[in-house]
Parts: structure tokens; C-alpha cells; sequence
């Protein structure tokens, strides 16, 4: 029998960005997406998550991605992504980055906020849980296979 690689149907990259309090950036997702579970008042919570674009590099959608959800004036300043691998959810495939952030616009609003996606500002793990799109429980899972990068951030948030 043939081995065949599983094609996603579509791909995105994800940003978890931590403050000092290990709280996590949250948006809720205004757009419905059955498909992709995103149920509004249902199951609309996430961390900053943007399908890619055909033939776009991850580098190019996390560029879109903090501009459209997380700060549109450009001026957050974060640690350089560290992508923790690709999650499977459902036929499409995320590609989920972690970042420490380091400062930024008080009330951090990205050009989408209002159309797709509403900042929640910093929240808990549990909170952003408590109604979470799919895939978001698949992403803690495999932070928290690479939970040694927490330990190591902290140090470079102080330098």
C-alpha cells in the first residue's frame, strides 16, 4: 500500500503572544466559520489566527496577521516568533508561532478589529478556553509539549 502525505485544504499561522504575566493576547472572532469551528457566542476565542494567502510565506502572514488583529499602528514590539510545529485542524493546517511581547500600543487595536476580530486584551489560559474556537485546545497541547521555551524567555525580556 502507498503511503500518501495528507494535503490541507488550506493553511494559516497562529500567534501566541505572552505578556510578563503569561497572559495570552485574545481576540473573539466576529466572522462565523462552521467549517473551521468558529461558532459566534458559542466558540469564538482565540489567540491571533490568519488563513495564509496562496503562496504566502509564514514570515508574510504573521507580517498581515499583527497588522490586521493585533496593532494597525505598527508599533507593538514582541521577541521573535518561535514556531512550536503545525496543528491539524480539521483539513486545514496552522503553523503556530510563540512571542514574549515587550511593549506596544496601550489599547492594542489591529485594522480588522470591528470586521473580523474584536481584541479581548490580555486574558488567561482558562478564559481564552472557556470558549474557544477549534483548534485553540490542539494548540495548548502542543505548547505545552515545548513548554521549555517558557523557561528560557524570561531571561531575554529582562536583557
Amino acid at each position: 500500500m502507498k503511503h500518501t502525505e495528507k494535503v490541507p485544504r488550506q493553511r494559516s499561522v497562529g500567534l501566541i503572544l505572552l505578556d510578563a504575566r503569561s497572559r495570552i493576547w485574545c481576540v473573539r472572532e466576529l466572522k462565523e466559520k462552521p467549517e473551521l469551528g468558529k461558532i459566534l457566542g458559542v466558540k469564538d476565542r482565540s489567540f491571533p489566527w490568519e488563513t495564509k494567502h496562496d503562496g504566502e510565506s509564514d514570515a508574510a502572514a504573521m507580517q498581515r496577521l499583527v497588522y490586521e488583529e493585533l496593532d494597525a499602528t505598527r508599533t507593538v514590539h514582541f521577541s521573535e516568533p518561535l514556531p512550536i510545529g503545525p496543528v491539524w485542524v480539521y483539513d486545514t493546517l496552522a503553523h503556530v508561532y510563540i512571542a514574549w511581547f515587550h511593549s506596544g500600543p496601550e489599547n492594542m487595536r489591529g485594522a480588522d478589529a470591528g470586521i473580523e476580530v474584536e481584541p479581548l486584551g490580555w486574558q488567561t489560559r482558562g478564559f481564552l478556553l472557556e470558549c474557544c474556537r477549534d483548534g485553540v485546545r490542539e494548540v495548548f497541547e502542543r505548547f505545552d509539549a515545548c513548554a521549555n521555551l517558557l523557561a528560557e524567555e524570561p531571561d531575554r525580556i529582562d536583557a
